[in-house]
């Protein structure tokens, strides 16, 4: 599913980058006939990126919240959920630790 979710995010990124050369080329192509002038076109292009970075944030965050839900959908532990019992399960082997010395300590003065 992420896999899905990771393609469509590259696929819009790469119409978005697709459309940024096609408008790069058009403009060459009419300040070459005279249309539209230099500064214009620069004008126009730096707008146009502009825009697209504001689009790759929005595409960004749009998947970053599509794959959260589909997450929390399949009951996927967070990132902190994990964390959090990996500090519980820490702290019981800590607890834990010093009573099983001492019963294999225990054992081995009982064998002998």
């Amino acid at each position: 599913m992420l896999d899905t979710f990771r393609k469509a995010w590259l696929a819009g990124l790469g119409t978005l980058e697709l459309t940024e050369e096609k408008l790069e080329g058009m403009l060459r192509d009419l300040v070459g006939r005279g249309e539209v002038t230099e500064q214009e076109a620069r004008s126009f292009v730096d707008q146009w990126k502009q825009r697209l970075a504001a689009r790759r944030e929005d595409l960004q965050r749009e998947t970053r919240e599509a794959v959260h839900r589909a997450l929390r959908g399949l009951d996927v532990a967070s990132r902190q959920e994990v964390e959090s019992l990996a500090k519980r399960v820490d702290a019981l082997e800590r607890q834990a630790t010093p009573a099983t010395a001492g019963l294999a300590q225990a054992d081995v003065d009982a064998e002998c």
